[in-house]
């Protein structure tokens, strides 16, 4: 075996093993939308809130009564644009731990969020997805995507989906 095969073979094998080490992470695939309508419409409930800082709780995920942990956080919501919410109400919302982009922490206790929720009868409301489901809002009051976002949303867009016979 050549020089160059053995060490190309010794990196694969020593990648492999140092991934197989690597923390067990909960996963789960998501649709990705390419537009702000796309994002509305999939969503049951869409809100401005701000976040608790959460709690660490275990999640009913199944009919068969399977658990799974989640960070739980409680949002008071200030503005509805879709959904049955009004201004001071409490919504729980479930975010997998570890689900947020590499540059992100995920929503945080005090700081206001668009929130793109599905809505569920006996567990917390999930983000449509971890990318997308949430947006920072800014000084000015809008909306901020995360990194790697590409879909833009403005209070604007959103009063004017609200408002359209179909939603």
């Amino acid at each position: 075996m050549s020089t160059t095969r053995a060490l190309l073979l010794s990196v694969a094998v020593a990648t492999t093993l140092l991934a197989s080490c690597a923390a067990p992470t909960e996963t789960a695939d998501y649709p990705w939308y390419t537009d702000a309508e796309a994002l509305y419409a999939a969503a049951d409930l869409v809100v401005v809130g701000t976040p608790d800082d959460g709690e660490r709780r275990d999640v009913t995920i199944s009919g068969d009564g399977d658990t799974m942990a989640h960070q739980v956080f409680t949002v008071t919501v200030s503005q509805v644009f879709k959904g049955d919410a009004v201004p001071g109400a409490s919504v729980a919302v479930k975010q997998l731990p570890g689900e947020a982009s590499a540059d992100d922490t995920g929503l945080a206790g005090g700081a206001p969020a668009l929130l793109f929720l599905q809505v569920y009868d006996d567990v917390p409301a999930s983000l449509l997805n971890p990318a997308q489901g949430w947006y920072r809002i800014d000084a000015a009051g809008e909306p901020t995507p995360l990194p790697g976002n590409p879909v833009r949303v403005s209070s604007a867009q959103l009063a004017g989906f609200a408002e359209s016979p179909a939603s």
